[in-house]
């Protein structure tokens, strides 16, 4: 690994700064299982000139749904579903949902009945149903999701919505439903309280303390500030006492709602790069592991797929000229800005935490350019 060439990250991500395209980043490479680079520039809080570091909590947004696809993986190994479970099975009121039927205007015309119904599998690889489409979107604003609301008072609603394709017919991101449904499950099934199964079984015995749904006063005083970095302008986004979105702290939106830090995501990653194991402490087995990083859609092609979807987990099937990563490389992102990538082929691992409300998600550049150098680095 040519730690010079990794050092183009500071480079980019001061000048980013400078441009006032970027508030501060924080991001570590772990190279045969040994960090071999890391940094943070910028500020947590610019008003009080406080420096972003590695210890410092961001809103991880969609890098919740890795954590909860962990958590699902653990009720797996003991027994308690199937992947092929129907969702039905523990929630009844998925059943006999129907799907939208939806015109070019994006207008709802009508509906019909599912023909597949929702499984287990379906719900971490996007292909359930409960998605971002006309139908998912119209049924999530229709919620109203309010403080006092939790997973067991929402979750069996979602039985109730309209689809957005047939289960297992397409796939379409769900950035918080079909994972609010599978940590339903995993709070029925483990008989806890799904924040509290999450802490006692992945990240205390991984040693990560900083990454919660429900942050505790020390950690909102040094929870980063938003920012919305637009036009050559830095602007302070106030966003109240919630992780994500408007979503209340009693509801686990278990595909967005947690915050953490780089030191503690790095542990995550860890255990998942030495396939389920960290530091002597053992979360998942080995080709539990491997199976969240193997394509899982029933309509994957190998010979033209570029990139799909494991279990909770992108997957690279083919490198290009614009997807540089290696096949079989896993990993996800945030909205918020925040990335990470394990790499098996290369032994290679890393995290990128940045938060702004145009963060860019899985699409994000300041991604595609973290990528890229550790890439050339290796």
């Amino acid at each position: 690994m040519n730690i010079e060439k990794l050092k183009e990250l500071d480079k980019i991500t001061e000048q980013r700064i400078a441009d006032k395209r970027l508030v501060s980043a924080a991001y570590a490479v772990a190279y045969k299982n040994e960090v071999v680079f890391q940094n943070a520039i910028g500020y947590a809080d610019i008003e009080n000139k406080i420096p972003l570091t590695s210890k410092t909590p961001v809103r991880l947004a969609s890098m919740t749904k890795p954590i909860t696809g962990v958590a699902a993986m653990i009720m797996l190994e003991r027994g308690a579903f199937s992947l092929d479970d129907k969702v039905s099975k523990f929630i009844p009121s998925f059943k006999n949902m129907n799907v939208a039927i939806v015109d070019e205007h994006g207008k709802i015309t009508g509906q019909y009945p599912s023909g597949n119904e929702i499984e287990i599998r379906d719900l971490l690889n996007q292909a359930s149903g409960l998605g971002e489409g006309e139908a998912g979107n119209r049924a999530w604003k229709d919620y109203h999701i309010k403080n006092g609301d939790t997973l067991a008072s929402t979750v069996p609603k979602f039985g109730d919505q309209l689809l957005d394709f047939e289960p297992r017919k397409n796939a379409i991101y769900s950035w918080t439903q079909a994972f609010d449904t599978i940590a339903y499950i995993v709070e029925l099934t483990s008989g806890m309280d799904y924040q509290q199964f999450v802490l006692d079984n992945i990240l205390h015995p991984l040693g990560c303390y900083d990454t919660v749904y429900t942050p505790n006063e020390d950690q909102w005083a040094r929870l980063m500030k938003m920012y919305d970095a637009r036009d050559g302008k830095i602007t302070e986004i106030n966003m109240g006492d919630v992780v994500f979105g408007d979503v209340p702290l009693t509801y686990y939106a278990a595909g967005a709602g947690m915050i953490g830090t780089l030191d503690d995501y790095m542990k995550f990653a860890a255990m998942l790069y030495n396939k389920g194991e960290y530091n002597g402490t053992r979360i998942l087995k080995p080709e539990t592991v491997e199976l969240m990083a193997t394509p899982s859609l029933p309509f994957f092609n190998p010979e033209t797929d570029v990139e799909t979807w494991g279990l909770s987990m992108r997957v690279i099937n083919k490198k290009t000229e614009h997807q540089l990563l290696s096949p079989g490389c896993f990993g996800w992102s945030g909205a918020y800005g925040t990335h990470f990538f394990i790499d098996w082929t290369n032994e290679v691992y890393a995290v990128y935490i940045k938060n702004l409300l145009d963060g860019g998600g899985a699409g994000a550049d300041t991604a595609r350019e973290f990528e890229k150098v550790i890439v050339e680095a290796l």
